[in-house]
Formats: structure tokens, sequence, C-alpha cells
């Protein structure tokens, strides 16, 4: 009796999922209209995140403003006629992935400065600023190979403190 109430009711939900599926494919009016909402509204919305990030950098919170140009760019990205404001993003976000990427070199941390300009060459590609800086920096990081610790050395150090700050045993010897 179960085994029969269980295949009637796979069977019920198999047949109502394919209903389902041919009345979405009956009416492609209504998905295209619903596809050119969800686009519109993605486009609304990527314009609102690009006014956010102004107004962050406006306030001098770069992190932030940096977030959300990043964010407009990933809406961007799927959408078509928005070139203009691909363009804005372009022009606004690259200076400041450089300029971060310059202060990272100033204080000596050159893979934060190679990870601040590939993300610049994600959004700007073809800048000459942004590709000079990169192959200034790969220079950098080729030259301080050997004389500076790898980032795999320096994400332990935290474990090279623990291990040098613990107490360390002392075995007697039959002499003391």
């Amino acid at each position: 009796m179960i085994k029969a109430v269980k295949t009637s009711l796979i069977l019920i939900l198999l047949c109502s999922g394919g209903v389902y599926q041919l009345r979405a494919q009956s009416n492609p009016a209504e998905a295209a209209e619903a596809e050119a909402v969800r686009r519109q509204a993605n486009t609304m919305q990527m314009r609102q995140v690009i006014d956010q990030a102004r107004t962050a950098r406006a306030r001098g919170e770069t992190e932030l403003a940096i977030t959300k140009y990043e964010a407009a760019w990933t809406l961007a990205q799927g959408l078509s006629n928005v070139d203009a404001e691909r363009k804005e993003i372009q022009a606004e976000l690259a200076p400041i992935r450089l300029e971060k990427a310059k202060q990272a070199q100033s204080r000596g941390d050159l893979s934060d400065a190679d990870a601040q300009l590939k993300a610049a060459l994600r959004v700007s590609p073809n800048d000459e600023a942004i590709r000079a800086a990169k192959r200034d920096n790969d220079l950098r990081i080729a030259e301080s190979q050997g004389k500076v610790p790898s980032s795999a050395v320096t994400d332990r150090v935290g474990e090279f403190k623990a291990s040098v700050s613990r107490p360390t045993r002392r075995c007697r010897t039959p002499d003391s």
C-alpha cells in the first residue's frame, strides 16, 4: 500500500513538473518581458552602486569605494548598452587601484602591490600606466627574490613566534 502511494506521488510530481516546463516554454513573450525587467533593474542598481562608490571615495573611504566599484563592474559585465557606465567605472576604479599599488610598494609590500595591479588590469586591461606599473612591480619582485622572505614564510611568522616563546625542557645530565 505504502509503495503504491509513493509511486503515485512520484508520478504526479514528475508529470506536474513537465506541465510547468511546458507552460514556461509556451509563453516566450512573458520570459522576454521578465528578462527586460531584470536587466532594467540591474542597470538601475549598477548606477546606484556607482553613486555610492563616488560618495565613499569623497568621504575618504577608499576600501568601501573599491568594493562598490567592483560590485558595479560585476553588474556591468552582465548588461548590454552600458558602455558609458563601464568607462566611468574604469576611469574611476583604475586610478584608485594604481594608487593603492604605489602605497603598497612604498611600504615594501610587493605582493599586495601585485594584487592591486592585477585587479586594476582586470578592469582596465589596456591602460598603459597600469601595464607599466605592473612591469615595474614584476621587476621589483624578481630583484627581491632571495632577499625578502616569501609570503609562505611571512604567513608562518605567528607559528614561529609561538614556538620560540614556549619554554624548552632541559634534560638533566648525570653530572647535575
